[in-house]
């Protein structure tokens, strides 16, 4: 039996994304849910110290991070962060920051650099995810943190839908109805309109796109999403120490987990 490693996985899950269609760029990638995501990733960030860039690397961060968006909102000054990017593809990487072609399993950056590694959505995609995880510790600094989002295996692709659309419905609902410039019965009509664009125009692409990704993630790794303790104990083996912090994140469907590398200068 030939096993595929992590090129295979790579290539096909690159191959598979240029089968998406727009509607699932406009609706699971630019979803207030991908937004409140990355907004919840960075609220974990360790604080800048003034004079000093915070060094942030994100592996496989796609060709439309959220990454600054979320960082912007949450008041970091500009020049107090940098943020880099590595993908195996080119075309998958965002070309606002500085970015490198390279893998996850073998990090071309000397060990003690960065702040902190963000790996959104990214296991999912490696087969050798023991690797990553202790390449991820390798680089980062004594006291930085490793913060990464993954889908709970118990969440299915039409579970995940429901939950992002309901997401986006109620968030959307908070936000016409907290708008001044819409008046009485016209939010009622404005979101009535709002809902049925997105239901007649979006969900049939969105469970197209949901098909091919399952099917690429299934075919090339064997797994839709992780339990608690795989995700833990990926943390331990790599060397990360036991405060870790757990929480849900995108419509309640993906795990977040901050873990830190422990600082030795700071041991009792």
């Amino acid at each position: 039996m030939n096993e595929k490693g992590p090129d295979d996985v790579a290539m096909k899950t690159y191959s598979s994304a240029s089968l998406y269609p727009k509607a699932y760029t406009d609706v699971v990638q630019e979803s207030k849910a991908k937004r409140e995501q990355y907004r919840d990733i960075v609220a974990f960030l360790p604080i800048p110290v003034e004079g000093q860039e915070l060094l942030i690397l994100e592996p496989g961060m796609g060709p439309s991070s959220k990454l600054k968006d979320a960082i912007v909102h949450q008041g970091l000054p500009v020049g107090s962060y940098k943020i880099f990017g590595i993908d195996k593809f080119r075309p998958m990487m965002d070309p606002r920051f500085p970015t490198v072609e390279g893998s996850a399993t073998d990090l071309p950056f000397a060990a003690n650099t960065f702040d902190a590694v963000i790996l959104s959505s990214v296991l999912l995609y490696i087969t050798n995810r023991e690797r990553a995880v202790e390449e991820c510790f390798r680089v980062l600094k004594p006291g930085g943190k490793l913060i990464m989002t993954e889908l709970d295996v118990e969440i299915t692709a039409d579970i995940l839908i429901k939950r992002v659309f309901a997401y986006e419905f109620k968030k959307t609902w908070e936000e016409i109805k907290n708008n001044d410039e819409i008046k009485g019965l016209a939010k009622f009509s404005h979101y009535a309109s709002y809902m049925y664009k997105r239901i007649s125009t979006v969900l049939p692409s969105i469970k197209i796109a949901s098909a091919i990704n399952k099917a690429a993630v299934q075919g090339s790794t064997g797994t839709e999403g992780f339990n608690k303790e795989q995700l833990i104990e990926y943390l331990d083996n790599a060397g990360f120490d036991d405060g870790t912090s757990i929480a849900r994140t995108y419509a309640d469907s993906y795990y977040l987990i901050c873990a830190t590398k422990q600082n030795l200068e700071t041991e009792s």
